[in-house]
C-alpha cells in the first residue's frame, strides 16, 4: 500500500479516536491565545457540501453506522456526513469487491459521488 495512503489511514484513525473538542483545538488558528469559541460536533448526520464547480460531492472519514441507504461517516473536523448508496454502488473493501454487509463500523472511507445521486463506488480501508 502507498505509503500516502498509509499516512492518511493513519491520520483518520487518530482523529476519530479523539475528542471533537481536541480535533477543533488543534486546528490552526485555535489555541489558547483565540477566544472564538471552540466547534462542537453536530448530532445528526449531515449531507456533504457539493464542490461548486462540479457538482460533486465528497468524504474521507471512518464510518460510523449504516443505514439501509446511507453511510455516515465521521469527518477529520468532527462532522458527521450521510454517504448515499443504493443497489447499484459497488462496495471495495482492500481493493477487493465486497457487499455492504462487510462494511463495519471503524473502517476508513475516502469517496465522491455527483450531487443528488447515490454513490456509484465506495472504497474502504479496514484499521490496522
Amino acid at each position: 500500500m502507498p505509503l500516502a495512503i498509509r499516512t492518511t489511514i493513519a491520520a483518520l484513525l487518530a482523529a476519530a479516536a479523539l475528542p471533537a473538542g481536541a480535533l477543533a483545538a488543534a486546528s490552526p488558528g485555535k489555541g489558547a491565545h483565540d477566544p472564538s469559541p471552540v466547534a462542537t460536533k453536530q448530532a445528526k448526520p449531515t449531507p456533504a457540501q457539493p464542490s461548486a464547480a462540479s457538482g460533486r460531492q465528497s468524504v474521507q472519514g471512518v464510518v460510523q453506522s449504516l443505514t439501509p441507504a446511507a453511510i455516515v461517516v465521521k469527518q477529520l473536523d468532527g462532522t458527521t456526513v450521510s454517504v448515499p448508496y443504493d443497489k447499484k454502488t459497488h462496495f471495495f473493501i482492500e481493493g477487493k469487491r465486497a457487499e455492504v454487509g462487510g462494511v463495519k463500523s471503524g473502517y476508513v472511507l475516502v469517496a465522491s459521488w455527483n450531487t443528488g445521486n447515490a454513490a456509484t463506488t465506495l472504497r474502504f480501508l479496514r484499521p490496522s
